[in-house]
C-alpha cells in the first residue's frame, strides 16, 4: 500500500532481523528480539492504519486514531534505537532540526517566549497529552508556567472553522488553562504532522544498519575459523557441528552425515553396500568446511538435499513407508518398545508401527541392495540401511 510512511522501511528492518538467529538465541542480544518483534509487528499495523487515513481527518474519532497510531510508530522507533545505543538525530531539543515542523505554531502562556517555546518531540508529546492520554490534566510540559495545568475539552478535525482560520489542511486543540483566561485553539496543518511523523518513522533506518552491522561483525568472526589439520572426516563434522551451532544456525544435515558415518552395523553383510555410501559422504565433506569457513552452509545444504533425493520408486506405498520409518524410528523409543510395561505408550505404539513399514519397504525395495532385520536392528541402523538402499538405487538410475 502506497503513503506518506514508506513501509519498506520496517520490511528492510524485519529482513535484516531474520537473516539469522542471532538475536533470538545469542546471550548477548537475545533480550532484545521480543522487543524487536513486538516494535515490528505493533508499526506495521500502524503503517498500515496512517497511510489509509492519510487525508487530513473530519471527524474527531479519526483525528484521535491517528494520533493513537503516531503514538505507536513514534515510540516504538524510539524504544528500538534506544534498545540497539542509537543516538536520535534530534536528541538536541535545541538544535534547528528539532524545531523544524511545528517551530511557528504558539499558544498562550509561551507565545513570544523562545526559551520555553517546545521542540518538535515535546510539541507532539503535549498535543498527545491534551488530546488523548490526560486531557482532563496535563502539567508536565517544561514550557508551562509554574503550576499550570492545561485542560482540553475536545480535538478540532479538519472542519469549516480550519478553512475560516487559512488552515485548508488545519486540525487542532481546544485548550483552557488555569493561567489563562478564556479559552485558546491551537491550530496546526496536518501535513506538518505528517511529515513530522516521517522524519521520525525513517530513523527506523539506522535500526536496520545497526542490526546489519552486528551481523557483519560476527560473520567477521566466523569466517576466521579454520578446520584443524589432521582430523578424520568424522572429527571434522563434529568440530563443525560445534562451530555451527555457534553460529546459531541448523546443524540437522551435518547430523545426518555424521550419523551415516558412525552407526554401527550388525550385520556385516551389508557392509560393502554401506561402504559405498559412506563414500560418497566423505566426499561431500571437503565442499562442507568451505561452506562452513565462508558461512555459506545454505548453498551447500542445498546441494545435500539434491544430492540425497530419493530415486523413481516402482511401488507406490514408498513414500508413505519412507514418512513413518524416518518420523516413528527414534533411538530414543527402543527401550520403551522392548518394555513391557509400556506396551501402551504411543511412542511405543509408533516405534512398533515404524518397523512395520520397514519392514514392508525391506520386501518391496530395499532388500535389492541391502539386508534389514528389524528383530535384531535398532532404529538408527534401520534409517541407516533405508537411506543406503535409496542412495544405490538413485545412482544406479542415473548411471
Amino acid at each position: 500500500m502506497s503513503g506518506f510512511l514508506d513501509i519498506g522501511v520496517c520490511e528492510a528492518f524485519r529482513k535484516a532481523v531474520n537473516e539469522t538467529d542471532i538475536f533470538k538465541l545469542d546471550k548477548e542480544h537475545w533480550e532484545k528480539y521480543n522487543l524487536f518483534c513486538v516494535v515490528m509487528d505493533r508499526i506495521e499495523g500502524s503503517i498500515e492504519y496512517l497511510n489509509k487515513y492519510g487525508d487530513p481527518p473530519k471527524t474527531e474519532e479519526r483525528l484521535l486514531c491517528f494520533v493513537m497510531y503516531s503514538c505507536i510508530v513514534l515510540d516504538g522507533v524510539k524504544q528500538l534505537l534506544k534498545g540497539l545505543d542509537i543516538k536520535s538525530t534530534y536528541s538536541d531539543k535545541l538544535s534547528k532540526e528539532s524545531r523544524f515542523f511545528f517551530e511557528k505554531i504558539t499558544v498562550s502562556p509561551w507565545e513570544g517566549k523562545s526559551d520555553k517555546s517546545p521542540s518538535d518531540d515535546e510539541f507532539f508529546e503535549y498535543f498527545r497529552s491534551l488530546s488523548m492520554a490526560h486531557p482532563f490534566e496535563t502539567s508536565r510540559p517544561k514550557f508551562f508556567e509554574e503550576g499550570e495545568i492545561q485542560f482540553s475539552p475536545f480535538v478540532i478535525p479538519n472542519t469549516e472553522m480550519m478553512i475560516l482560520k487559512g488552515l485548508e489542511d488545519g486540525i487542532g486543540i481546544r485548550v483552557y488553562s488555569n493561567k489563562i483566561e478564556g479559552l485558546a485553539d491551537l491550530c496546526f496543518s496536518f501535513d506538518s504532522l505528517k511529515k513530522y511523523l516521517n522524519s521520525r518513522f525513517s530513523l527506523m533506518s539506522k535500526a536496520t544498519e545497526e542490526i546489519h552491522r552486528i551481523i557483519s561483525e560476527k560473520r567477521e568472526v566466523w569466517n576466521q575459523w579454520k578446520i584443524p589439520e589432521g582430523l578424520c572426516e568424522t572429527e571434522i563434522l563434529e568440530c563443525i557441528i560445534e562451530v555451527v551451532e555457534q553460529r546459531y544456525q541448523d546443524t540437522s544435515t551435518i547430523k545426518e552425515m555424521l550419523e551415516g558415518l558412525t552407526v554401527e552395523l550388525t550385520d556385516h553383510t551389508n557392509e560393502k553396500m554401506v561402504m559405498k555410501y559412506r563414500a560418497f559422504l566423505n566426499n561431500l565433506v571437503p565442499d562442507l568446511i568451505v561452506a562452513v569457513e565462508t558461512d555459506n552452509l545454505k548453498d551447500f545444504e542445498s546441494q545435500y538435499s539434491s544430492a540425497c533425493s530419493y530415486p523413481n520408486f516402482s511401488h507406490k506405498r514408498a513414500y508413505y513407508q519412507l514418512e513413518k520409518i524416518f518420523t516413528y524410528l527414534h533411538k530414543e523409543y527402543e527401550f520403551l518398545y522392548k518394555d513391557k510395561d509400556e506396551e501402551e505408550n504411543k511412542n511405543n505404539y509408533n516405534y512398533k508401527y515404524g518397523l512395520e513399514k520397514a519392514e514392508e519397504f525391506h520386501q518391496d525395495f530395499a532388500g535389492k541392495w541391502v539386508k534389514i532385520d528389524i528383530n535384531k536392528m535398532g532404529a538408527e541402523e534401520i534409517k541407516l540401511l533405508v537411506t543406503v538402499s535409496c542412495h544405490l538405487e538413485r545412482k544406479e538410475q542415473n548411471g
